[in-house]
């Protein structure tokens, strides 16, 4: 009898102890996600972010273009009425010159026309493919959000004409991303800010390159 009135009280405080342990999922933090035009966000990863965070004026930072790198800018103009091509200036030209004082740049974080501009062309056509499909969302709404509901709600998006499939341009060429992006040209009200962002950040180069001795 005393042993099983023991049992009984090392099971009480066993119980207790067992409440007072804070649960891992019930407080946990929610995943902090890099901002998504960094290079270590994939294409394939931008479903997961909300709406806000991909609009242009969100999306690139000037102040963060070493890490965002300038070719991120240059691929978001692609398809842009009046967007400067770059390869052709001459001050770019210098700044991405190979074994000179003045190279500021390797040509590959410059130039969308290099193959290994293709991780930021695919990055592009997703933003603008995920921008066009969620237009009349809010502006926390994620593609995830749309991917994530249930059959009957899907119909009812798609005949919103709010589709829920992305393009997948994992496969495509460099010369099938420019096709791409030519033919779907990001949101007319993301152009003013694209061509002045141009604009100033070749200024900051040719700023830069005139403190060099």
């Amino acid at each position: 009898e005393n042993n099983q009135t023991q049992k009984e009280a090392l099971t009480e405080k066993s119980d207790e102890a067992a409440d007072d342990t804070p649960k891992a999922t019930e407080n946990s933090e929610p995943e902090e996600l890099s901002p998504p035009a960094w290079a270590d966000v994939t294409y394939d990863k931008l479903a997961k972010y909300p709406k806000l965070s991909l609009r242009a004026q969100t999306y690139f930072d000037i102040q963060q273009i070493r890490a965002i790198k300038p070719v991120t800018l240059l691929s978001m103009g692609i398809g842009v009425p009046k967007f400067p091509d770059l390869q052709e200036d001459g001050i770019v030209n210098i700044a991405i010159h190979r074994g000179t004082k003045f190279q500021l740049y390797h040509p590959t974080d410059v130039l969308p026309s290099k193959s290994r501009a293709r991780p930021y062309l695919t990055k592009e056509i997703l933003r603008r493919a995920i921008l066009h499909n969620l237009e009349g969302l809010g502006e926390d709404a994620t593609h995830s959000d749309v991917k994530g509901m249930n059959v009957l709600r899907q119909k009812e998006k798609l005949r919103s004409g709010i589709p829920t499939y992305l393009p997948r341009p994992g496969n495509y060429t460099l010369s099938q991303c420019h096709d791409w992006l030519k033919n779907n040209p990001p949101p007319p009200e993301e152009h003013a800010f694209l061509l002045q962002s141009v604009k100033q950040w070749r200024q900051q180069v040719s700023d830069q390159m005139s403190k060099i001795n």
